[in-house]
């Protein structure tokens, strides 16, 4: 390993460690202080790490000024924050006393040899004299730090799988990867206060589950594939939808003719889809992410040459979409079909995380009304 130009694993290699002061940190190359690493955002007082969770991530906001405080729960607790890399110079006078302590936790925490080796920029130490750097200076200034207090975490109940769904839904990549942003396309303005949610789902396998599904569809180079997964949200939630209303088939006096009726109507997946959006989410205000999804879907399938009819909803036009994805996949496999493919897929992951995280069961009227 070569940290800023200086050799750490070979056997002729220097001895490289780190200690920590208040408001910075010295790093040492065979005992003697080559680099100290300060920091602006201080507070009055510090509190143990063994309180707080840090991790390197990527947001599409890298600005010193775009500091975001997460928050959980209807009183909307602090339990966490956002600093880019370039907010520890302190250029705007972040100055709230709690995320000072967050700031100064996260550069203690996240300032290890580790860390400094993989996000390293291409500075290089000059063995002659003591420079003082920030810490913009010496790690790529794509990155940010992710801090959260592991007591309201635990208040809240959120583990690490809901955790990282939570943050991925509003746009942050927890990644121990050297890159210049996040995998998926960012289409969220900044946001100084961010109020998160807990899915509803609460079954920790499905979770950990869809956790994976949404990592391994944001890191899909081919939107094709992109689009299968993200679409594999709604195939769980409408699978769902059938499992639920499955003990409403027979219900009241449900002749057999109904009961075929009923069964028929409930496994037609573009009826699920209209009962996920009418019945299955009720605490969702914002329709403006499935709005811009009928846009781009309309688009696609202009362009494909699919008769849309007089669809207009998000989830008739959805259901096409995904007929043209799974059918005609040769067809596809031009740039101005991918390019289309690829604004749909940048609506679709909104839409299915909002969708998700909304999604609960209805009553008896979400299915036979």
């Amino acid at each position: 390993m070569v940290l800023f130009g200086i050799p750490t694993a070979e056997p002729d290699a220097s001895n490289v460690r780190i200690e920590h002061d208040f408001g910075c940190a010295h790093l040492l190359i065979d005992d003697v202080e080559a680099l100290t690493i300060e920091h602006q955002l201080r507070p009055d007082e510090q509190y143990q790490l063994d309180r707080f969770i840090v991790a390197p991530c990527y947001t599409a906001f890298t600005s010193a000024a775009q500091i975001s405080e997460l928050r959980i729960g209807p009183d909307r607790n602090t339990f966490g924050y956002i600093f880019p890399i370039t907010s520890f110079r302190n250029e705007m006078g972040f100055d709230r006393k709690f995320g000072l302590i967050y700031a100064d936790a996260g550069f203690r925490k996240f300032l290890t040899l580790e860390r400094l080796a993989r996000f390293q920029s291409s500075f290089s130490i000059d063995r002659g004299a003591v420079e003082q750097v920030s810490l913009d200076e010496i790690v790529s200034d794509s990155l940010s730090i992710f801090v959260a207090s592991k007591e309201v975490l635990d208040a809240h109940d959120v583990s690490e799988d809901v955790l990282e769904l939570m943050l991925r839904r509003c746009q942050v990549e927890i990644s121990d990867e050297n890159k210049s942003g996040p995998a998926f396309v960012a289409d969220l303005e900044f946001n100084p206060g961010v109020n998160l949610s807990k899915p509803k789902i609460e079954d920790a396998e499905d979770l950990a589950r869809l956790r994976l599904l949404l990592k391994t569809a944001d890191n899909d180079n081919s939107e094709i594939g992109k689009f299968i997964q993200y679409y594999q949200f709604f195939e769980y939630m409408i699978l769902k939808v059938f499992e639920w209303g499955i003990p409403h088939v027979a219900a009241g006096d449900a002749t057999p003719w109904d009961v075929k009726d009923r069964l028929n109507d409930l496994g037609a997946e573009r009826k699920r889809l209209q009962r996920l959006d009418i019945h299955c989410l009720p605490d969702l205000r914002d329709r403006q992410s499935q709005e811009r999804l009928a846009d781009s879907c309309k688009d696609f399938l202009d362009k494909v040459g699919v008769d849309r009819g007089n669809r207009t909803s998000w989830h008739s036009l959805l259901y096409l979409v995904r007929n043209s994805v799974v059918h005609n996949q040769f067809k596809l496999l031009s740039p101005d079909y991918l390019t289309a493919l690829a604004s749909v897929n940048i609506c679709l992951r909104a839409v299915a995380l909002d969708c998700f995280f909304n999604f609960e069961e209805p009553g008896a009227d979400g299915f036979f009304s």
